[in-house]
């Protein structure tokens, strides 16, 4: 640990944050494009502005293809139920992508920002429309401070249906998680601490850690999606580069 500004800060032995290593690797990434593998999907949090999953998918793309990277942002400022915004994500890679398979949509590599994550989980595991519609086809999953093993906030507030399907242990949660041994798609957790919102600890999987840095004092959970360690580090596993994270482990605090 070191001190800024009087605040203690944590460092992850497993992830080199260092401001000067991460400028460095997204200039070189800049300066020199890497064709995708598959479509680009964003999903963002709960009630967010399009902006900010938008602002993350071009980010991603111009550490990446660039402006030719194939890629869609998908926004639930008006969804108040996860189920729901799974039926939204699913349709809007249809549309942008259609799919011969009626029972999948083509593969993508996903980005879940904190409620998105628990949406693409759902959508994968067409838990929104069971037996009958289309699951999203993921070949890799990354997750921003999403409340994997439940949201702190939601156990003392449930503004609309996702308050409570984002508890712990509550009956949506339970059953991602036992889809997830069924799941044909790789799934990589990020957490800032100091989340006051979800918690670092219930951003990673159960029985997991997760890859996690430390935050800010203050909105930490509400900035994730502006972090340059974690931009870089999706970008380069997209990029089929090694990243600048070497493994999970447990956060040390929330």
């Amino acid at each position: 640990m070191f001190a800024v500004g009087g605040m203690a800060r944590i460092i992850n032995p497993l992830f080199d944050a260092s401001g000067a290593r991460i400028a460095a690797e997204m200039a070189r990434m800049r300066r020199a494009p890497v064709p995708l593998q598959r479509p680009l999907v964003i999903l963002g949090g709960w009630r967010a502005v399009h902006a900010t999953a938008h602002r993350l998918t071009e980010r991603l793309a111009l550490l990446t293809q660039g402006d030719a990277a194939p890629r869609l942002a998908v926004s639930f400022l008006r969804t108040g139920c996860v189920v729901e915004a799974a039926r939204v994500a699913v349709e809007a890679v249809r549309r942008r992508w259609p799919s011969d398979d009626p029972a999948s949509t083509i593969e993508v590599d996903v980005v879940g920002v904190s409620m998105g994550g628990i949406v693409a989980r759902v959508a994968a595991a067409g838990l929104h429309d069971p037996g009958r519609g289309k699951r999203l086809r993921i070949a890799r999953l990354w997750t921003l401070a999403t409340p994997h093993r439940g949201a702190r906030m939601a156990r003392v507030a449930a503004l609309d249906r996702v308050g409570g399907q984002l508890r712990a242990r509550s009956s949506l949660l339970r059953a991602v998680d036992d889809a997830l041994p069924a799941a044909r798609y790789d799934i990589c957790a990020y957490a800032r601490l100091r989340d006051g919102m979800v918690g670092a600890r219930n951003a990673a999987l159960p029985g997991r850690g997760c890859r996690w840095i430390d935050g800010p004092p203050l909105l930490s959970h509400l900035t994730i999606t502006r972090e340059d360690a974690f931009a870089a580090d999706i970008a380069l596993a997209l990029r089929g580069e090694p990243p600048l994270s070497t493994g999970e482990s447990e956060p040390p605090r929330d």
